[in-house]
């Protein structure tokens, strides 16, 4: 009998223990920077395992674009190619891997600076719902 509990009791823990699945599919959409002073950042995430990534800095556009992976607690961003408004696209391999999580509807990358931490999802493509902006809801 108090095998039997001893072995009931460890696999409890050991369920327990397991870090939540993760659902790629979640994070799929369009998300924007909660603070999006000067135009902020909008990262796509696609089905198909490719990101673009858009910013303006003093009123030029920076695009960039490659693939992520999602799992337990790390996105990783394998940027591939970068091109600045009206400038040839640059070829580059970068690799970004950063820790996330989700509190509510806003994934919180960290390390991140105050710019560019705290994304809100703009529109689910699986739904077909654009959710309201940053702005809009801040001027009710």
């Amino acid at each position: 009998m108090r095998l039997a509990l001893l072995l009931l009791v460890a696999f409890a823990a050991a369920v327990g223990c397991r870090p939540p699945e993760v659902n790629p599919q979640d994070f799929i959409g369009t998300w924007r920077t909660v603070d999006a002073n000067d135009g902020g950042v909008v990262l796509e995430l696609r089905a198909d395992g490719t990101f673009v990534r858009r910013s303006q800095y003093g009123g030029v556009t920076i695009e960039e674009g490659g693939s992520y992976k999602v799992a337990t607690n790390l996105i990783t961003f394998t940027a591939e190619i970068e091109s600045v408004q009206n400038r040839e696209p640059l070829t580059s391999k970068a690799v970004f891997k950063t820790p996330y999580r989700l509190e509510g509807q806003i994934l919180v990358l960290d390390p991140g600076t105050p710019r560019e931490r705290k994304f809100m999802m703009l529109e689910d493509p699986r739904t077909r719902i654009r959710k309201p902006s940053p702005e809009s809801q801040s001027s009710r």
